[in-house]
């Protein structure tokens, strides 16, 4: 560990200035407190330890607030940024790289500056530990789901192929690995787009454009499942992570969701429109459009005139674990007749999404929606109106 009084003994003040490092608007910035005296300034960096060890890498953010160090004749000596609560960036400091604050030193400055009015990095810590909570709930319903006399080769596992072959080599049968794989990839009630866990591994091995007759398998397997089955306490997850496979991966391209029951497509569909994430709702109607099948129409018709009510999260839900956050480029496409970033009533997405597709029977839906419509929604509905009653191409001939 490395202390900054080994390094610098003649600091007579400090302040904590509102903004990063890098990136600098100077007319933005403002000092948020000081504090001054050669004792106060060293029972300050005391304070202020990095693990060595976990030296390496570089936030791409600019840090918010930066703590400012003056010498006796009131000169800038250091500047060091704070990173979300845990790390510090030392602006042309003896380190290449940003560095992680041990717990007690992060507690102690996340505390220093909360006592002063300065909340931002407290809460970012705190977030912070209730993203690493949320991880490790997952992590223990992956040890429920794998079966345990496996627990042992996978914990062992060096690699994605090591991790794959354990779980190859004990699942002969499509339906019952596959049914592991749709379980432990939608085994939270997290947003479908946040890849964290094992999530990474499912998808590009294991989940990258299997076999149809396996997936079909294993969805008339699911059908079957009867209680007291090992994977049958785990329904749930598995229907889950088929509709974040179908709608957020977008497998229905290569997959053809027709082949499938209208019921388990129904169950899955509700899945996503009644998740209680609202990216994922939106997600599944989006798709639901794409892929315009009949079975997709009915799921929308369904919706109206009353959007399926979403489930609750429970508190403890409530924060995702922390990893990478995908955006796909058609998540917008439903909405881009969006004005200053209204929102719209899911009812009126959904009968957008249904006179898009030219579902005449939605019709008379719409005309109802219309009547309790107020605000922007207003003109989405006319727009759909105005779409279903246009002419096609066949009877334009």
């Amino acid at each position: 560990m490395i202390c900054f009084t080994t390094t610098f003994k003649k600091w007579l003040g400090f302040a904590f200035d509102l903004g990063g490092v890098c990136h600098r608007d100077e007319s933005q910035e403002k000092t948020l407190f000081e504090e001054k005296g050669l004792d106060v300034c060293q029972k300050f960096v005391k304070q202020i330890v990095v693990v060595e060890s976990h030296g390496g890498g570089h936030c791409m953010c600019c840090g918010d607030p930066t703590f400012e160090f003056y010498d006796e004749a009131d000169e800038n000596v250091a500047m060091i940024a704070f990173h979300h609560g845990r790390s510090i960036r030392w602006y042309k400091g003896n380190w290449p790289c940003d560095m992680l604050l041990t717990p007690e030193s992060a507690k102690f400055l996340v505390q220093r500056l909360a006592d002063n009015g300065v909340t931002g990095p407290l809460n970012e810590l705190m977030r912070g530990e209730r993203q690493r909570q949320a991880l490790r709930r997952r992590q223990i319903i992956y040890g429920g789901i794998i079966p345990r006399d496996i627990h042992e080769a996978v914990n062992n596992s060096q690699s994605d192929d090591d991790l794959k072959n354990v779980f190859e080599n004990k699942f002969n049968a499509p339906a019952k690995k596959f049914m592991l794989y749709f379980g432990l990839y939608g085994c939270n009630v997290d947003s479908w787009n946040i890849i964290a866990g094992m999530d990474e591994f499912l998808e590009e091995e294991c989940l990258c454009k299997p076999k149809a007759n396996d997936i079909t398998a294993a969805l008339e397997r699911i059908v079957k499942l009867e209680k007291g089955e090992p994977m049958a306490s785990f329904r749930w997850f598995i229907t889950n992570g088929i509709a974040r496979w179908i709608f957020e991966e977008r497998a229905h391209k290569d997959f053809d969701t027709s082949t499938m029951a209208y019921d388990m497509f129904l169950e899955i569909s509700m899945v996503g429109l009644q998740s209680p994430r609202a990216y994922n709702r939106t997600r599944t109607l989006n798709q639901l459009r794409e892929i315009g099948s009949d079975y997709s129409k009915k799921v929308l018709l369904l919706c109206l005139p009353k959007f399926p009510t979403p489930n609750t999260l429970e508190e403890s839900d409530k924060t995702e674990p922390g990893g990478m956050v995908r955006f796909s480029g058609g998540d917008m496409d439903l909405l881009k007749m969006k004005k200053d970033r209204v929102s719209y009533e899911m009812e009126t997405l959904v009968c957008f999404s249904l006179a898009r597709l030219k579902v005449m029977d939605a019709l008379p839906l719409i005309e109802s929606a219309m009547k309790e419509a107020t605000g922007e929604d207003v003109s989405l509905l006319e727009k759909s109106l105005e779409i279903l009653k246009e002419p096609t191409k066949a009877q334009s001939e």
